[in-house]
């Protein structure tokens, strides 16, 4: 697995991916480590559309970063992509989160150059 990093004023965040396939699998992680949702979107060829479906353990709200970036980077790349969240920062305030949140997007967009460059 290759990783983007990038720092967040409440501390690192990690983007692991691989492809597997003509499939990709992205792993966002930061803070105390865990899964709190998967997301898998599957690109049709043939209609040009994607559709995605997550789940979210219960108690937890990762899968508000991961679906819809799971969507993003399958619509980008046209492949099927699994999306795994797991942050957990604790005390974290909303605009934490929003940083959170914004600098997950950076990321999936950095991954979507380097799988655009392959």
């Amino acid at each position: 697995m290759q990783t983007i990093e990038h720092l967040t004023s409440r501390g690192k965040l990690s983007l692991s991916y691989t492809q597997l396939g003509n499939d990709l699998i992205a792993i966002l992680s930061g803070g105390d480590q865990h899964m709190g949702a998967v997301a898998v979107s599957t690109y049709d060829n043939h209609k040009g559309f994607t559709s995605s479906s997550v789940i979210t353990i219960p108690g937890h709200l990762d899968d508000l970063i991961s679906y819809p970036l799971s969507r993003l980077i399958s619509e980008a790349i046209s492949k099927n992509v699994v999306f795994i969240t797991g942050i957990h920062f604790d005390n974290i305030t909303k605009d934490e989160i929003e940083e959170i949140t914004a600098v997950s997007y950076e990321m999936a967009d950095e991954l979507i150059n380097i799988i655009e460059g392959d």
